[in-house]
């Protein structure tokens, strides 16, 4: 019999989505902005209020989109 220990289990890394400037969704540099449709986009344009389709996550910095949410609630979160 052996009195060695058996080896920890390797627990996963957690994966954290960064912009190439290294901020994540909770950064005062990532600014959310809805994204429509075109008939969305026309009904703006026309002065009726319309519901975007997703909120995209983008970095103010570098421009690049970490995330893109099509929830009803982040996008209920998001809408003025």
């Amino acid at each position: 019999m052996s009195d060695e220990s058996p080896e920890p289990e390797a627990q996963p890394t957690p994966v954290t989505i960064a912009c190439g400037c290294n901020y994540t969704c909770k950064s005062p540099e990532i600014v959310p902005e809805p994204r429509y449709t075109l008939l969305g986009t026309l009904t703006l344009i026309w002065g009726v209020t319309a519901r975007p389709k997703a909120i995209d996550f983008r970095c103010a910095k570098c421009g690049k989109t970490i995330h893109s949410a099509r929830d009803d609630k982040t996008i209920r979160e998001h809408i003025h």
